[in-house]
């Protein structure tokens, strides 16, 4: 099982690069002038609308590669993982953001 951990380690950094880089390709193509106005302290719907489309584009983009660099595994417990991982990762950069304005 150790042998699995190195390449797990490099998907999972390899995966979370490119869904970064999505996340922001899509904050500049939505034509928001700052990170910022999507993380007020004054939240409207729609800034909280662009963190439900952030959440859902990196789960889309994370479940895909996976199935891509594990063919093995079925698409249901692909997804399951990305949403878990996600949910703690939107959670802890949501609150961080939030709080350190």
């Amino acid at each position: 099982r150790i042998r699995r951990l190195l390449p797990a380690i490099l998907q999972a950094a390899f995966i979370n690069f490119v869904s970064l880089v999505a996340c922001f390709l899509t904050l500049y193509l939505s034509e928001q002038e700052q990170w910022g106005d999507y993380t007020s302290q004054d939240l409207e719907a729609s800034n909280e609308l662009a963190w439900v489309a952030l959440y859902l584009i990196s789960v889309l983009l994370e479940t895909a590669l996976l199935k891509v660099l594990n063919r093995a595994r079925s698409w249901k417990r692909l997804l399951l993982a990305s949403l878990v991982m996600n949910v703690i990762t939107f959670l802890v950069l949501y609150v961080y953001v939030y709080y350190n304005q």
